[in-house]
């Protein structure tokens, strides 16, 4: 009796090791993978990027992965699975997402729902002039590779289109009044922004 017990001791203990190897080694081929791109001049980021020819998609996920306390994403169109399984298996982590009110209204595709199902805060912009849209595309993350904030932004939806199909670009940096600067933006949008949840009840969406 006592040995069947700590053979599933042995094997609960192994499994566990096992799982963290793993956690591990994704964090580490993550954090190579930024290593290639994310090359600092002078000790600062700067790196521009632009579809097809770069991987963006791949850089974001490699981003997300190697995040340690937050992220805040602004997001026009949110239909890439990939990305969003990336923030749905960051569970440590805080994450937010601002998006636009026709975006979760209207778009079949969109990732929301499921990202919003799998416990991740979203924030809903309506914007008062009902021509207008919430048209942003950038991603704050608060210590990144290195401990170092970044920003990834420009004209790139988080979209399997942007990635394969699109001619799109971004731009990288670790620069603190830009990182600071679109930290505060983001918080002043949240701020003129609604849960989803109260979005779902006032526009009687299903």
């Amino acid at each position: 009796m006592k040995t069947n017990r700590i053979v599933s001791y042995v094997i609960i203990l192994t499994s566990a090791i096992c799982i963290l190897v793993s956690l591990q080694v994704k964090t580490n081929s993550a954090s190579h993978f930024l290593r290639q791109v994310l090359i600092p001049k002078n000790g600062q980021i700067l790196r521009a990027m632009f579809t097809p020819q770069d991987n963006i998609r791949q850089t974001i996920i490699n981003l997300i992965k190697s995040e340690k306390k937050a992220i805040k994403v602004a997001a026009f169109y949110f239909t890439d699975q990939a990305i969003a399984e990336a923030l749905m298996n960051s569970k440590k982590i805080s994450i937010e997402i601002i998006t636009d009110h026709k975006h979760v209204a209207a778009c079949p595709h969109t990732k929301i729902y499921e990202l919003y199902k799998a416990g991740i805060p979203i924030h809903v912009f309506e914007n008062m002039n009902k021509y207008g849209i919430f048209h942003h595309k950038f991603l704050f993350f608060k210590e990144n590779i290195d401990d170092k904030t970044i920003l990834l932004t420009g004209s790139f939806n988080l979209t399997s289109m942007a990635q394969d199909q699109n001619q799109e670009n971004v731009i990288i940096t670790d620069n603190p009044d830009i990182t600071s600067s679109y930290l505060n933006q983001f918080n002043e949008l949240k701020k003129k922004s609604q849960p989803l949840e109260r979005f779902i009840k006032k526009h009687r969406i299903k």
